[in-house]
């Protein structure tokens, strides 16, 4: 089990490498027809976050998560770990999308 916090950083261009540490890294693509992506979870939908993009197409993404492990009070018997994601997205094309705009 986990406790998730998300970061979504959506940028004009390639951003920087985060100045933090970060435990994995993920570095890949996607393509957007819809110009919206849904950060959910299989177990989660009602918390899902339906992020508008200010255009469609291919992007680029760069993924990193750190955990740690904590005690769950009311599953004292399963592993548990508290996750802080970072999600770093850009549009692979030319086309510009503004200033950064995180979303939690």
């Amino acid at each position: 089990m986990a406790d998730v916090v998300v970061e979504f950083e959506l940028w004009a261009t390639e951003p920087a490498l985060p100045t933090s540490p970060h435990g994995d890294r993920f570095e890949g693509s996607f393509t957007v027809d819809t110009g919206r992506v849904v950060l959910g979870s299989v177990t989660g939908s009602p918390s899902d976050v339906v992020i508008e993009l200010p255009v469609p197409g291919p992007f680029r993404l760069r993924a990193f998560r750190a955990g740690t492990p904590t005690v769950n009070a009311d599953f004292p018997d399963l592993d548990h770990r508290h996750e802080r994601w970072l999600i770093q997205t850009w549009p692979s094309s030319t086309e510009s999308v503004g200033d950064r705009r995180p979303v939690r």
